[in-house]
């Protein structure tokens, strides 16, 4: 394969290094993917006594982008996706957004599409048959393929990772791998290639196993996330995703205006507070909603997306195609306009836990989770099926800018004149996203309650 094999205190080393840079800020969780395939309880005797020198080697340690300077120009110019990739990526993101954040009982929620996008991608490359091609349907990306699907993700992950003084998007993989199986070089090699995927064998069976996942989770997420993760004796790989997100306002709030106001939730007024400011910008008008942009100095932007009077924010996410035009924000040719805008932005700070395997089904994941599973590009081993899909994310905004990051787990068992004037008074539930600058949503929230942790 080309790589060599990592002792545990290399790889620690490895996570810690890559993660160095993040301690000691004020990090607000956003979410991490990670998938996890558990076998069945008895998986056939004879795979637990493979010896370790007949199975494929299983460590793979990738380079990721290096650390730049804001200021270096050339290192901001990087290869996009395809168009087509890229809408397919959009698609998938509203209709998971709007599947995930349907039923939100009042309460704060966010869920991070690219986090589960990686997750379920590289669960695809190692999937065949009818467990493949639901996953891919799901992911909207059937028409793409499998091969480009990688080869874009590749270019993805690299046109949006970002690492200087001034901000940071940072996101990682890793493979935790049962010693006792033998999986396919092949897949590990892909993973390690378009995905960054780093590969650790461990044993599920020890206790040990689970702290050194959620040191490797910690690190990624500054330290936010991760914390609480278990292991399986079952349990024979899990795929972890992390996204780490950290960038200031292009225009900081100024503390001095920040003041104490009343916030419409459902449950009853909340005191909290408001930052305010005033400036030139895009908004969307529609019927339902008004939406604006809001920049970072790196060049990716929040979307607020306010419903109007007697409108939830339930009726906008529910409504899948409403929801991606919302957004695809500055490709809405017909209400896209500028404007002078007010804004008054409740301060918050909230985390989210997310059990998805209810959601992926209803995209269309079935067969995945069943012990009848076709996953033959990781493991000729069987049962091999997905457990379990879980999701942690944390946000905070304040006047500098905004901090968030996620984890995702997946186990297996087996610039114009102003038009006019527009209000963004967020005193009621209101939707968010935070996007790249290419268009990628990386979290999609609501807030119901802005004093919500």
């Amino acid at each position: 394969m080309g790589t060599e094999k990592l002792t545990e205190a290399e790889a620690s080393e490895k996570a810690n290094k890559t993660t160095a840079e993040l301690k000691g800020k004020k990090s607000k969780r956003f979410k991490i993917i990670t998938i996890a395939v558990i076998a069945a309880a008895f998986v056939a005797v004879g795979l637990y006594f493979i010896p370790t020198l007949l199975r494929a080697e299983a460590t793979a340690s990738p380079t990721y982008p290096a650390k730049t300077s804001f200021n270096d120009v050339n290192a901001r110019r990087k290869q996009n996706p395809s168009d087509d990739f890229m809408n397919s990526l959009k698609k998938f993101s509203a209709s998971s957004a709007s599947v995930v954040l349907s039923n939100d009982e009042g309460k704060n929620m966010l869920y991070s599409p690219v986090s589960l996008y990686y997750a379920l991608a590289l669960s695809s490359d190692g999937a065949n048959g009818k467990t493949q091609s639901e996953i891919l349907n799901a992911l909207s990306m059937d028409g793409i393929g499998e091969q480009e699907m990688n080869k874009q993700s590749a270019i993805l992950f690299n046109s949006i990772y970002l690492d200087n003084e001034l901000g940071r998007l940072k996101l990682a993989n890793s493979l935790w791998l049962s010693k006792d199986i033998n999986f396919n070089s092949s897949f590990l090699d892909n993973a390690a290639k378009n995905y960054y995927a780093s590969s650790f064998d461990v044993d599920f069976s020890s206790p040990s196993t689970a702290k050194k996942i959620s040191k490797w989770a910690s690190d990624n997420t500054g330290g936010k996330l991760g914390g609480d993760i278990t292991t399986d004796p079952k349990e024979v790989m899990s795929l972890i995703n992390t996204v780490y997100f950290y960038d200031q306002w292009a225009e900081a709030f100024n503390a001095k205006e920040t003041k104490k106001g009343s916030f419409k939730a459902a449950s009853g007024s909340k005191t909290c507070d408001f930052m305010k400011s005033g400036c030139t910008g895009s908004v969307v008008v529609e019927k339902d909603f008004n939406e604006a942009a809001l920049g970072f100095k790196n060049g990716e932007y929040v979307l607020f997306i306010l419903p109007n009077k007697g409108v939830s924010p339930e009726k906008i996410i529910s409504d899948k195609e409403t929801l991606a035009r919302a957004l695809d924000f500055f490709n809405n040719k017909i209400s896209l306009k500028s404007y002078t805008i007010t804004y008054q932005i409740p301060k918050f700070s909230y985390g989210a836990s997310l059990d998805l395997n209810e959601s992926l089904k209803k995209l269309g994941i079935n067969s995945a989770f069943d012990k009848a599973a076709d996953f033959s590009n990781i493991s000729n081993s069987k049962p091999f099926f997905i457990n379990s899909v879980h999701q942690d994310t944390h946000i905070a905004i304040d006047e500098k800018g905004c901090e968030a990051t996620a984890y995702t787990e997946i186990a297996y068992a087996g610039a114009a004149q102003p038009n006019g004037h527009v209000d963004m008074i967020l005193d009621h539930p209101f939707i968010y996203a935070i996007m790249c600058s290419n268009g990628t949503p990386l979290f999609v929230g609501v807030v119901n309650n802005p004093t919500q942790k």
